[in-house]
Order: C-alpha cells, then sequence, then structure tokens
C-alpha cells in the first residue's frame, strides 16, 4: 500500500495518465487494502486457507475492473 500511495504522489499531477498505469495505482493502494480487509475476515471468520485465498483474490479481481 506503501507503493501505491507514492505512485500516486509522483502522477499527482500527471493528467496524461493512461489506463493501465491508473490500474496499477488502484492494485498498488486500494485494491490491496480491501484484499487484505477480506483475507483477514476469512481468518477471524474460522475460513479455510482455500476461502481465504478465494476472498483475497476475488477482491484484487473486482477491484482492477474498469468503473462503467
Amino acid at each position: 500500500m506503501a507503493e501505491g500511495e507514492v505512485l500516486q504522489l509522483v502522477h499527482a499531477d500527471n493528467l496524461e495518465l493512461d489506463e493501465q498505469e491508473y490500474l496499477e495505482l488502484l492494485l498498488a493502494k486500494t485494491a490491496v487494502l480491501i484484499s487484505a480487509a477480506c483475507q483477514i475476515g476469512a481468518i477471524f471468520g474460522g475460513g479455510t486457507t482455500a476461502q481465504e485465498k478465494a476472498l483475497t483474490a476475488m477482491d484484487l479481481i473486482l477491484n482492477c475492473l474498469p468503473a462503467h
């Protein structure tokens, strides 16, 4: 997440940021944080390792999809 914050600061005034760069920022910052929260939920909820991995991966995938 710290890497994502640095990337955001580097690109703060970059009006030519393309979609791929934006998605990298999103993944490095927001998606990683929410994914960790989902993983912690699975752990504290008594989920299996497979369920923990599924929740973590699902969130990363959903947060990288462009908004419509």
